[in-house]
């Protein structure tokens, strides 16, 4: 598995889709992540590798940590002919701010650290 910077405190997910609580993080350990995994209506402590992994010997084990998944964000920009437009929160407000010379307002959607081509 990739590292992956896990963070004490933080609510992730196995591979499985199961819920995991890292309460600690002790990185000169071999199991260095210390947590809590839901299962069977019950909290159970786990440890896991620096990386996320659970089970070394398996490639992929169904209690792997997984990373958090991005989160989407989302505006609304006002296209003018032969100007810029700027960014905002919700269509409403982007309807508010417009001038006359308005010819579009687009939906833009993205994710956190996303760099197009």
């Amino acid at each position: 598995m990739t590292e992956i910077n896990f963070e004490v405190g933080k609510t992730y997910t196995t591979r499985s889709g199961k819920d995991v609580v890292i309460y600690a993080i002790h990185p000169n350990q071999y199991y260095a992540i210390h947590g809590a995994i839901y299962v069977d209506d019950e909290w159970d402590a786990e440890t896991w590798k620096l990386d996320g992994c659970y089970d070394p010997i398996s490639p992929k084990s169904y209690f792997d940590l997984m990373p958090p998944e991005p989160t989407t964000n989302e505006g609304w920009v006002n296209v003018y002919g032969n100007r810029r437009g700027s960014l905002y929160p919700t269509r409403e407000f982007a309807d508010a701010v417009t001038r006359a010379d308005r010819i579009a307002c687009i939906r833009v959607e993205w994710r956190e650290g996303q760099f197009d081509d």
